[in-house]
């Protein structure tokens, strides 16, 4: 055993390399994994806390890894490897009736780009890399060579193998290129993905790449803990300037099932410094831009877009009709009076989000059928925070641009959208843990309370 102290010591946790070990949690390198890389223990300071831990995994190794100890990263511990990331997603390779050991299929790759494959089922067209998946109920220790991957393959498996590996040697027709091998460790399916090529003297060899699921379940991992419940939300959005482009994306990535979009305007190239839209947008609908990107990031929201500006009451009731929620990010305020009362005649929960005093100030309200007061009384309400108009402020123009600039800060367009999407899956899930308005100072104006960063409560949030 060997141990090497790494850049950042004490404040990272030493490697220690053992020749031939081959179990779970080591690499190609001989590294054995004895923490993780976030562990902020630092018990490896103390020769006594490095046998401690030795002790530990190798009572693990003998019994078996628990569940949370397993890392679903085989691939570093083939050598050699490449930084090329293979998308894939198992389910779609899963027969009707479920893996089983000895199993196996076709799948084929479409090299994207050098450092991304897109794996795939079944045969591919001309062009794609023709590759194999094979099924195994345990294996022991992820392969770490060439030769222990075909170790690991049930007879039939292998056969099938080496015949696609003499055509790889061979380069010809056909020639295997991808093989994917799959494994049940504890709760979860493990894999491994490694491309052949030919080599100069004859024969094959191998390198692992990364593999990426693509799978829903594996996206929404990183959704949040309300992903499931928000699934079956129906949002409209009105609004997909600056701020509703920010929230609607955050509000889909957050898990909500459906999103309508509603807005007219073009995306305009100073436009894109604060959206979600990015150059290759220019000239595009900002409804369309948003779906577009919105469907890039969360493929589990249905997305609708309408252009439109409606300020006719009917056609504003026909758009929330049967939603769960409505959505103004207009910063329009002729409109949001409007909408508030057509959502109180609809019995429809509203959320309004607007910027004002250049971006000084963030604002988010609610209205609630028969809980809040609706917003469009609010003005004359001496509960709720008055903000005062800038008299001083020069318009910005732009050329081109029918309505002044305002120049609030990305910083402030950011904030006030995420703040907006907290209240809104607040009130999607019933919560109530937000009052009905909230207001956000991020640069103190010189007129109380606005004179001092930080969040602004009304003091009651009775209807």
């Amino acid at each position: 055993m060997r141990l090497r102290l790494r850049e950042g010591w004490p404040f990272r946790h030493p490697y220690l390399l053992v020749n031939g070990l081959a179990t779970e949690h080591t690499n190609a390198e001989g590294v054995v994994c004895l923490w993780r890389e976030d562990d902020t223990s630092r018990a490896w300071i103390r020769l006594e806390g490095l046998y401690d831990r030795l002790a530990q995994w190798c009572e693990k190794a003998r019994n078996g890894f628990a569940p949370e100890d397993l890392a679903l990263d085989a691939y570093l511990g083939f050598e050699p490897r490449e930084p090329t990331l293979a998308t894939l997603d198992l389910n779609s390779l899963r027969p009707t009736l479920g893996f089983s050991d000895g199993q196996d299929g076709a799948v084929h790759g479409v090299q994207r780009h050098p450092l991304l494959v897109d794996l795939r089922p079944g045969a591919g067209p001309d062009g794609s890399l023709a590759g194999r998946w094979y099924y195994r109920e345990r294996v022991s220790a992820p392969p770490r060579t060439l030769d222990e991957f075909r170790s690991v393959l049930a007879a039939g498996q292998r056969r099938n193998f080496e015949r696609g590996a003499q055509r790889c040697a061979s380069d010809g027709n056909n020639a295997l290129r991808l093989c994917l091998l799959i494994w049940r460790r504890s709760r979860h399916l493990d894999a491994l993905v490694i491309r052949l090529n030919p080599k100069p003297g004859g024969g094959v060899e191998a390198t692992s790449l990364q593999p990426a699921p693509i799978d829903e379940d594996t996206l929404l991992l990183r959704a949040g803990p309300d992903a499931r419940q928000l699934r079956g939300k129906r949002v409209v959005l009105f609004g997909c300037g600056a701020v509703g482009s920010h929230a609607g994306l955050v509000l889909a990535e957050s898990g909500i099932g459906s999103l309508h979009l509603v807005d007219n305007d073009v995306l305009r190239p100073g436009n894109v410094v604060r959206h979600t839209g990015g150059r290759e947008c220019y000239g595009f609908r900002k409804a369309h831009v948003l779906k577009h990107i919105v469907e890039q990031h969360a493929p589990w929201t249905s997305v609708e877009a309408t252009v439109d500006a409606p300020f006719d009451p009917g056609k504003i009731a026909r758009l929330i009709e049967n939603t769960d929620m409505v959505f103004d990010a207009s910063g329009n305020a002729p409109f949001i009076e409007l909408v508030s009362r057509v959502t109180e005649d609809e019995r429809s929960r509203l959320i309004s989000v607007a910027l004002y005093r250049g971006g000084a100030i963030g604002r988010v309200r609610r209205q609630i059928p028969g809980v809040d007061r609706s917003i469009y009384l609010r003005a004359e309400d001496s509960r709720y925070f008055f903000i005062p108009s800038d008299e001083k402020a020069d318009a910005t123009l732009e050329i081109g641009c029918s309505a002044p600039v305002n120049n609030a800060p990305p910083t402030a367009v950011v904030a006030v959208a995420a703040l907006a999407a907290h209240v809104t899956i607040d009130t999607l899930l019933d919560l109530r843990l937000y009052p009905d308005e909230v207001v956000e100072v991020y640069r103190p104006l010189d007129r109380p309370p606005f004179n001092r960063m930080g969040r602004l409560l009304p003091e009651t949030s009775s209807a």
